[in-house]
């Protein structure tokens, strides 16, 4: 059967890298997907997806839910807010990262490697 409505092509890139943090053990990972309007973006030290926010920003500025995970911990939704107001795309992001890996690092990390590959993202 011939679907009527248009077709469209689904387009992902997909971009890893990681990176030492300070004189920490574990690696943190960055997983990122990239897609038409939106990132997909995992950081972590080990494979798990526990927790998830979406930021989005139309016309006005930003918002941000938490869709899966610890709803106190607001650690997702405030790194997707940053990215979605430097990107402008929408924003999905999950953060596995042990607490004694210093949150802003990880972020820094991040935005160097945006800044670096810009195509990446």
């Amino acid at each position: 059967m011939e679907s009527s409505g248009p077709q469209m092509a689904l387009d992902v890139n997909i971009y890893n890298f990681s990176a030492k943090i300070g004189d920490t053990t574990p690696v943190v990972h960055y997983h990122i997907m990239k897609m038409d309007q939106s990132l997909f973006i995992w950081i972590g030290t080990s494979p798990s997806l526990d927790n998830m926010a979406v930021a989005i920003g139309n016309d006005g500025p930003p918002s941000a839910c938490k869709i899966m995970g610890d709803m106190t911990d607001v650690t997702q939704s405030n790194l997707a807010l940053k990215l979605c107001k430097r990107t402008g795309k929408q924003i999905f992001v999950s953060y596995s990262v042990p607490e004694e890996i210093m949150r802003d690092l990880v972020e820094k990390r991040l935005i160097e490697e945006m800044d670096n590959y810009p195509e990446k993202f």
